[in-house]
Formats: structure tokens, sequence, C-alpha cells
């Protein structure tokens, strides 16, 4: 979200995607977020790129699949809802991440809950 507010990206999608091909989980640490300055590297950088990356706290769940250049493999970029805006679940199958499969809990308020 940090990453929406200093950029016209406009969706939480279009962030992950760029975090991705910038490999970097906290572009804006620490000047807009709160973390603490490291002085022998950033453990933000992504070393090697993942078969799966996700955000949460989103308004929806959304997911989209980046193919690598080498052709090889590539990253599945997930937004996770958070629960109250959207109550659902995100599977993600192990064996191949390109499955993803979301599940609408339906209308759930929190006094049904209880």
């Amino acid at each position: 979200m940090d990453l929406l507010r200093g950029t016209r990206l406009g969706a939480p999608m279009s962030a992950l995607q760029l975090s991705l091909e910038a490999l970097h989980l906290a572009p804006t640490a620490p000047d807009s977020i709160p973390s603490q300055p490291f002085v022998d590297g950033d453990p933000f950088v992504i070393d090697k790129i993942p078969h799966v990356l996700f955000s949460g706290g989103h308004d929806k769940a959304e997911h989209l699949f980046r193919g690598h250049p080498s052709g090889d493999s590539g990253t599945t970029c997930i937004c996770v809802p958070a629960f109250n805006r959207q109550p659902a679940v995100v599977f993600v199958n192990l064996r191949d991440p390109r499955d993803v499969r979301v599940h609408e809990l339906g209308d759930v308020t929190m006094q049904d809950a209880c």
C-alpha cells in the first residue's frame, strides 16, 4: 500500500509486480515505512526468484502468473484479501503454483462468528 501512495500504479497487483521486477520486497523502506537501516546488506532484496509472491490485506483476491524471460519458470503473484472486505480463502497448489483457487465464504459477519 505504501508503494501505491508514492506512485501512479493504481492497483495492488501492479505494485506486487513492480516489486518482483525490481527484486525488492520493500522498496520504500526505511524512508516511508518503519524499518531499521541495515549496514551490511538489505534483507528485503530478493536473491532468488520465488515461485509465489504474495501480499495481504487487499480489497479483493487477485492472482497473476508472471513468466520469466528464460521460459523455464515463473512467479505467481497473489493479492490476498482482507477477510472483512472479501471473506475468502486463497489456496495455492504447491506442486503447480499457477493453480490458485479462491474459495468464497459468503456473507460472514462478526455476529455470525460469535
